[in-house]
């Protein structure tokens, strides 16, 4: 185990260098034994760095948590001093990233359905108006005038949304407003779900300290962190006895 963790992190390193090197030149093109290696994107060599971090991080966890829980109480202090405006931070960063990266038009069948269909719940009408012209003399009519999304409706010459409404739902109230600004919803979005998986987090973690205060407390014995990140009854990072409803509810 000790040797797959230790070479996760070289892999990541070398990757990372890579990225690095990448970034800063104009990237590699070179010949290995007459095989042509080339590479011009740092992109995929950070984020294959990122994820073997990561993996690297889960397989280190116990470690990591038994280090955090030995920790002087001025570093703690100091640490979630910094580390308590970072959820906000990330949550601005996603949807700063997903305005600039993002599209403000429907550039496709699929998301013509989803745009159209807010638009129309913006004006307050649920159904579409059907072209006409005396020049469609052709069979089939109105199976070729209607769009991806749509079916045709109840009432002739009316065209009939068939997407789920949720998405359109959310983007309406800014479609009222203007036509492009139904496309924040998304860069809102990407912010909220990053600010909400922080929140969770906060959250499970206070659950987790109150299961072990009360668990302590219910066997008669105080113990604290650090006791049972040490003792062989407890596995290191986990919160209350190794058996029973705190363990439970913090590793469900």
């Amino acid at each position: 185990m000790t040797g797959s963790r230790g070479s996760l992190l070289l892999l990541a390193a070398i990757a990372g260098a890579s990225a690095i090197f990448v970034a800063t030149t104009d990237g590699i093109d070179a010949r290995v034994w007459g095989v042509p290696v080339r590479s011009r994107s740092w992109e995929r060599p950070a984020i294959v760095a990122m994820v073997l971090t990561g993996a690297a991080g889960l397989q280190f966890r116990h470690e990591l948590m038994v280090l955090v829980l030995r920790a002087p109480a001025p570093i703690v202090a100091r640490a979630r001093a910094f580390i308590g405006p970072l959820p906000a931070i990330t949550a601005c960063a996603a949807g700063v990233l997903a305005l600039a990266f993002g599209t403000w038009a429907a550039g496709g069948a699929d998301s013509y359905g989803y745009v159209s269909q807010a638009e129309l719940l913006a004006a307050g009408r649920l159904t579409d108006s059907m072209p006409r012209s005396r020049a469609f003399a052709w069979p089939s009519v109105p199976y070729t005038l209607t769009p991806l999304g749509y079916k045709e409706g109840v009432q002739r010459g009316t065209l009939a949304p068939i997407y789920p409404p949720g998405f359109p739902l959310l983007m309406a109230p800014f479609a009222a407003i203007d036509r492009r600004a139904g496309f924040l919803v998304v860069p809102l979005c990407a912010a909220m779900a990053v600010w909400l998986c922080s929140r969770i987090g906060r959250e499970r973690v206070h659950h987790c300290d109150a299961a072990q205060r009360q668990h302590s407390l219910l066997r008669g014995a105080p113990h604290s962190a650090m006791g049972q990140a040490g003792s062989g009854g407890a596995r290191p990072g986990s919160c209350g006895a190794a058996r029973g409803w705190p363990h439970a509810l913090c590793h469900p």
